[in-house]
């Protein structure tokens, strides 16, 4: 279930953390032998613990810098890390964590010496803590069970949906509230006026891309609500032609989704859920037509979002230095889609829209290690309406609970509550009243994700300290032996970023294991670098250098039509696959997928463009 670990692969995170270290320290000016001292310490460590030191124990002293940050409490090192004595501080990076922190109570300097330089030291930290956190199949096949076992144990954990659920009156009123606002947003939706599709991800059933237009199945339950004649089919004469094939159908009482293990960072890996292929089409539908609402409504349209985290990253990265116009915190639920439980759906969500989404729930699913599990949640993440009514019902809930708690009537004026996901920020004094309603009806805060103190925040990939973004690139995968398009994409994405940061020795040790993969590279100027995102930004070359170069390394020529030198380079490519003769199936999907046969940028008609695939190809581009 894991890879295992691979003596090569742990020089080259070895080296690379070595490197960033090295850079970093340099770029806060410290002296050489504390570089040379830490440096000793992350080889010792590595050496003894291998890579779980990269991927396990340095982040968890990065959450320990977050955690104290987040909360303005005194730093609590994990117990790997020796301190210093007599102090809050680490030995490892100890000259670092000196200029964020007091040494005698470890809290935050209230006075640094100078804003850049706390802001860097921050910065220097998380980087080097977080640099492999993400590394793919870096857990273990223990890691994996626990993952699952723990899926179980909090599904097992929620109320059912006929169950009497003991509440406070403030968490009643809360809900009343929260249904309420939930009808006034959904009161015109329609969930039968929907656009059924596909999504690029697998399907419990199995069917590949190319026959995801092809239903073999009636589900009883969304056949109540979503007639087979009406919804899967184009018109009648599609209908027709496949009328023995509908005969055939098999009718199945309840439908089961099925769980699959996809790596997510060094705990563990993500559970993703694969609904079968007759009810995701129903729910990609469904999911458009509640995000158009919430997106659009007048009292949801730029505080409930899913296509723009720029509200969401702008407002963490200003509340990062609060004053009281901007008292802003930042928040993230625990388990999210797993706390929302079918119960509290059945409560909040209007009549009219719960028919249609019960409809097309799937009861139940299957786990990798074969067992059942009848589902109390409303449905895992995999789901397509698993984002919309999870964002719905914690917005819903923090309005709903602060109006009936400040005892506001008036729709137009609700409190600032903006989510994305399980990503939500509001008033810092308004956290402390939702959060209560929230955990009594089994939704979970995050705590190592709160972030309630003075100046660090953290929302849909903003990382903000003082007004500054301190967010760190991550590494996902180590080059090996044979290089993949898909690595060589995000290895020239690294080494972009590290020159884009000054961390030139770094960025040298990746160029030269990536060159060494790959063979040369082309090269790009800052200014021309947003024309061939897979070439190497080089910061003190100009633009004849860069010409030079590649037509030195590359095969040229000159194109008469466009009246430009180009230079032939090996580029990824979308993989593709053509299957079948033009149909009913197919000229459904053209409609469903909105292309026309003349697009050059969408597939042709029965070419299927195969997600998340990427071949190895050649292409001409100008040298720019």
């Amino acid at each position: 279930m894991s890879n295992p670990e691979k003596p090569n692969d742990l020089e080259f995170c070895l080296e690379t953390v070595a490197s960033v270290l090295t850079d970093q320290t340099v770029v806060l000016g410290l002296r050489p032998s504390y570089v040379r001292r830490d440096v000793e310490t992350l080889r010792r460590r590595t050496a003894v613990e291998g890579l779980g030191f990269i991927t396990k124990s340095l982040p968890k002293l990065g959450k320990a810098l977050d955690r104290a940050l987040a909360t303005d409490l005194p730093l609590d090192l994990p117990p790997s890390f020796k301190r210093k004595k007599g102090t809050f501080l680490p030995v490892f990076l100890g000259e670092v964590f000196d200029m964020i922190f007091d040494a005698s109570t470890g809290l935050v300097r209230n006075k640094p010496s100078s804003l850049t330089e706390i802001v860097g030291a921050v910065r220097a930290v998380r980087q080097v803590c977080y640099l492999f956190y993400k590394l793919e199949g870096s857990y273990t096949t223990q890691d994996a069970e626990a993952v699952l076992d723990k899926f179980v144990e909090t599904d097992q954990s929620l109320p059912c949906e006929r169950d009497e659920v003991p509440l406070s009156c403030t968490a009643m009123q809360a809900l009343e509230s929260a249904a309420l606002a939930l009808w006034y947003v959904f009161k015109v939706t329609n969930l039968e006026d929907i656009l059924p599709g596909h999504g690029p991800g697998s399907v419990a059933t199995g069917e590949p891309v190319y026959e995801k237009m092809c239903f073999k199945r009636i589900y009883s339950h969304l056949e109540q609500e979503y007639p087979i004649t009406d919804f899967f089919y184009l018109n009648y004469g599609h209908l027709l032609e496949n009328f023995e094939s509908l005969e055939a159908m098999e009718e199945i009482p309840e439908s089961m989704a099925k769980v699959t293990l996809v790596p997510k960072d060094s705990r563990g890996p993500r559970i993703i859920s694969m609904e079968p292929l007759e009810i995701q089409w129903i729910q990609q539908g469904q999911s458009r037509a509640l995000v158009r609402t919430l997106e659009r409504g007048p009292w949801t349209a730029g505080r409930v979002n899913f296509a723009n985290q720029q509200v969401n990253r702008d407002l963490a990265l200003d509340s990062s230095y609060p004053s009281s116009e901007n008292d802003f915190v930042t928040l993230d639920m625990s388990e999210a889609s797993d706390r929302v439980s079918n119960w509290l759906v059945a409560k909040l969500f209007p009549t009219h829209l719960l028919k249609k989404l019960q409809a097309s729930r799937s009861r139940s699913t299957q786990l990798p290690d074969g067992r059942v599990v009848r589902l109390k949640k409303f449905a895992p993440m995999g789901s397509s309406v698993c984002f919309p009514v999870e964002a719905s019902i914690f917005w819903a809930l923090a309005v709903g609970t602060l109006r009936r708690i400040r005892r506001r009537s008036d729709m137009y004026r609700l409190p600032p509550v903006y989510v994305y996901g399980d990503d939500i920020i509001m008033r810092k004094h308004d956290y402390e009243l939702v959060r209560p309603v929230f955990e009594e009806l089994h939704l979970k805060f995050n705590e190592d994700k709160c972030c309630t103190g003075r100046f660090f925040r953290e929302s849909c990939g903003m990382d903000a300290f003082m007004l500054r973004d301190v967010s760190p690139f991550r590494i996902k995968q180590c080059i090996g032996a044979k290089l993949s398009p898909q690595q060589y994409l995000a290895y020239i994405a690294y080494v972009n970023a590290c020159g884009a940061r000054g961390f030139w020795g770094t960025r040298a040790y990746l160029l030269g294991v990536l060159e060494k993969a790959a063979g040369p590279l082309p090269r790009v100027t800052v200014a021309d670098s947003r024309f061939l995102p897979e070439a190497i930004v080089e910061h003190d070359w100009d633009a004849e250098t860069c010409r030079d170069h590649n037509l030195r390394y590359f095969q040229s020529r000159y194109n008469k039509r466009l009246q430009r030198r180009e230079v032939r380079i090996r580029r990824p490519t979308a993989c593709s696959v053509e299957h079948g003769e033009p149909d009913w199936s197919e000229l459904l999907r053209a409609l469903v997928l909105g292309y026309s046969a003349d697009c050059e940028e969408q597939p042709r008609p029965c070419c299927y463009v195969l997600p998340r695939t990427l071949n190895w190809g050649w292409g001409w581009v100008g040298t720019i």
